[in-house]
């Protein structure tokens, strides 16, 4: 017996949290929208937001546990990224066409932590 078949045929009720790996390409909703589909569970939301293009943890809460996201949402979170100097794009992310390259070989380890600091601190 599938699980979706489980949750929908014998009624049972599921509060609590499921944490689900978001690959890239589908929006924190479109999963939200996934798991009602395959478990016909109707109160499901996730706390936070990640964009369809970044990938990782998303804490989705189901049931009783729905009410715990206002308080999961100012949990410390941890971002990891990647880039590629002296190239600029389109669109200013890895989407984008180059329209730009741009030699970065002078570019120091100190220099990229100096304006690194710059963007650290509480997202408002």
């Amino acid at each position: 017996m599938s699980i979706e078949k489980k949750f929908y045929e014998e009624g049972e009720v599921v509060d609590g949290l499921l944490l689900v790996k978001k690959p890239k390409g589908i929006s924190s909703y479109g999963v939200v929208k996934k798991i009602k589909t395959l478990t016909k569970i109707e109160k499901i939301g996730h706390a936070g937001t990640l964009d369809p293009s970044a990938q990782g943890l998303l804490l989705i809460c189901m049931g009783k546990a729905t009410k715990l996201t206002p308080f999961l949402q100012e949990l410390d979170k941890t971002y990891q990224g990647k880039m590629i100097f002296g190239v600029t794009t389109t669109t200013f992310d890895e989407e984008g066409e180059i329209v730009e390259k741009k030699d970065a070989s002078s570019l120091t380890r100190e220099k990229v932590e100096e304006v690194y600091e710059k963007f650290k601190g509480k997202i408002l």
